[in-house]
């Protein structure tokens, strides 16, 4: 998908309503490098992904994701800068792999515990992670949980290290043994001894450095104090540091035996890791989904398009939930191309938007803000918006957008969705009317899914004109001069501009000699536009009111059925329980008559005999 697109619609703002949702650094690096799908096939895959996350959220499942690292950087900077992985990220690299071995167990359990839905997608992903126990437990044989190369990590770093534990032993007496001689103590600036590159030593005032014999290592800034090694310990001080330099070759050693074994499994690890982004951005979709109200939306054919109630994203995350007002938005079902007409700052431009990033997150595998939503995918989606001129081309205003359009045209099919805002603007109305309706001749002849703002009058007739092309328009409030942002399809705007300006203050008299300009047609047009605005308004809120009572009603038929459903299965456990205690009491019975016909079975005739009758029959 073209980079421009991207970012004229937002499309990595969008992604802040999944970050916080993210429990793992795959899933972090999978949305950062998010973007649109190419084929319909993977984007019903990763819907369909999200769909299972979703069930077993909803069930209280939610899969252990957390505590996994990007491991990518690591494997490439083995081969850039040819040096082994340090302790801490060979103990994030098996840290990762034990989230990826949990995830397979947690998936075949959820999937037996659930039994339906089956999960086959997220199986289908589990079974592609083998298993990693010859390489965690090689590198947690060596690597303590605080990320420091064990002291057992080989026989000869064990024998290193507590040869280097005696050695200070003997310095830190022999030091204590110094301090303990008051002629000493009178030549130091300081009580305690100190580290200088690696070797201890005392802080000598300089006027006094030749009473303690020993090898100088620094001097103050001042001069005032002199670092030196007392010669009692610089033996000790050599033999140390060559104990600590055998020490480091042995744990590189270690550390490049270990980091091959990382290296000899290092498809399966970045196979690994794909798993677990994908799954960590499926599962936060739908934890987002479930928190704001998202929906998965369902893939259609032949250029169609639905978004019922739907959200701009990045206003969700900007305003109150209240303040942001959803708009319906089709293409394909009766029309493939809309005509978008009504004043500025009413919201075309926003619902333009809303239409194109909705398509390019439905692409993406995610949710959309929609109470329902069906898409068909495309293989571009084409913007052009804004009135931004190209500095770079030192082009106008106009000239920029024909040559947006241009590209867009050429390439523009039945698999393409096209948005265009403010259609034949920047230049003589008449002559960016004429050309506009040459655009949309050329869309709708080859049935390019389209969407169009516009404030030019001469188009507003066209889907009056044209088969398989509607119009939309966005509600003014003449009365409180502010747009409402509600989007009613099937109808042309107005501008509203004398009403608007007659309301601001402007003299009686102009607004009066301004309507005399415009021709008797077109105000008779603008009164029957008005009234049938209005109509509609009521309409749109009855039907509204009308969906909503639906959306109730169906809401309890709902609940009644699961009640119901319930209902009868409490009946049937009461019965199964029931027959189960008749059972146990008819044992119970069967148990006391063997007893007491056994007693009875010596008895004399003719009750002897009867007994064990009885005895035999139960």
């Amino acid at each position: 998908m073209n980079r421009e697109v991207l970012e004229l619609l937002e499309y990595e703002g969008m992604k802040e309503l999944f970050a916080s949702h993210l429990l793992s650094g795959p899933g972090a690096a999978a949305l950062r490098g998010l973007v649109p799908l190419e084929g319909a096939e993977e984007v019903r895959a990763r819907l369909e992904l999200v769909g299972e996350c979703a069930a077993l959220l909803s069930r209280g499942r939610r899969l252990p994701l957390r505590g996994a690292g990007d491991l990518l950087p690591l494997l490439a900077k083995i081969h850039e800068k040819g040096r082994p992985l340090d302790p801490s990220e060979l103990l994030a690299v098996a840290e990762t792999l034990e989230v990826s071995r949990r995830l397979v167990v947690a998936v075949e359990d959820f999937a037996r515990e659930i039994g339906d839905p089956p999960l086959p997608r997220l199986r289908a992903l589990a079974a592609g992670i083998p298993g990693f126990t010859a390489v965690t437990d090689r590198i947690l044989s060596v690597v303590d949980e605080r990320g420091r190369v064990r002291d057992e990590a080989t026989p000869q770093l064990a024998a290193l290290r507590e040869r280097s534990r005696t050695v200070r032993d003997r310095i830190e007496r022999r030091i204590a043994a110094l301090l303990g001689r008051r002629e000493i103590r009178s030549c130091l600036r300081e009580p305690r001894p100190r580290l200088r590159s690696g070797r201890v030593v005392l802080a000598v005032k300089a006027e006094r450095r030749g009473e303690i014999r020993g090898v100088l290592h620094d001097v103050s800034h001042s001069g005032a104090t002199c670092f030196v090694e007392p010669e009692a310990v610089v033996a000790e001080g050599n033999l140390l540091e060559d104990l600590l330099a055998r020490e480091r070759r042995e744990v590189t050693r270690i550390l490049w035996e270990t980091t091959v074994k990382v290296t000899e499994v290092e498809p399966a690890i970045r196979a690994a890791l794909e798993v677990l982004a994908r799954v960590d951005l499926a599962q936060a979709a739908a934890a987002a989904a479930a928190e704001r109200g998202l929906v998965l939306p369902r893939l259609e054919e032949g250029g169609r398009f639905v978004f019922r109630e739907a959200r701009h994203p990045l206003l969700m995350l900007l305003l109150p939930p209240e303040k942001v007002v959803p708009v319906d938005l089709r293409l394909g079902d009766d029309f493939d191309l809309l005509v978008i007409t009504g004043p500025n700052t009413g919201g075309k431009t926003v619902t333009l938007k809303t239409m194109g990033l909705l398509v390019l997150m439905a692409q993406s595998g995610l949710p959309v803000p929609a109470r329902e939503a069906a898409f068909t995918p495309v293989r571009e989606v084409y913007v052009d918006v804004g009135d931004e001129q190209s500095l770079e081309q030192s082009l106008s205003t106009f000239s920029s957008h024909v040559n947006r359009v241009a590209r867009f045209l050429a390439d523009a099919g039945r698999d393409t969705l096209v948005l265009l805002d403010e259609l034949g603007s920047g230049t003589d109305p008449i002559e960016g009317a004429a050309l506009g309706r040459a655009v949309l001749d050329y869309l709708h002849e080859r049935r390019v899914p389209t969407i169009v703002t516009t404030h030019l009058g001469h188009l507003k007739t066209y889907a009056f004109t044209h088969e398989r092309t509607s119009n939309a328009s966005v509600e003014f409030d003449v009365h409180t001069l502010s747009p409402t942002f509600r989007l009613l399809l099937g109808q042309p705007g107005s501008s509203n501009a004398l009403t608007i300006a007659e309301r601001l203050g402007l003299p009686r008299e102009v607004v009066d000699r301004a309507r005399s300009y415009v021709r008797p047609g077109a105000r008779a047009g603008d009164e029957i536009l008005a009234r049938a605005q209005e109509i509609r308004s009521r309409a749109e809120e009855q039907r509204r009111e009308a969906e909503n009572l639906r959306s109730r009603s169906e809401a309890l038929h709902r609940k009644a059925r699961e009640e119901l459903a319930e209902a009868g299965e409490r009946k049937r456990q009461a019965e199964r329980e029931a027959e189960e205690e008749l059972n146990r009491a008819l044992g119970r019975v069967r148990a006391l008559v063997k007893e007491f016909a056994r007693e009875l079975g010596n008895a004399p005739n003719p009750f002897g005999p009867k007994a064990r009758e009885l005895g035999a029959q139960t």
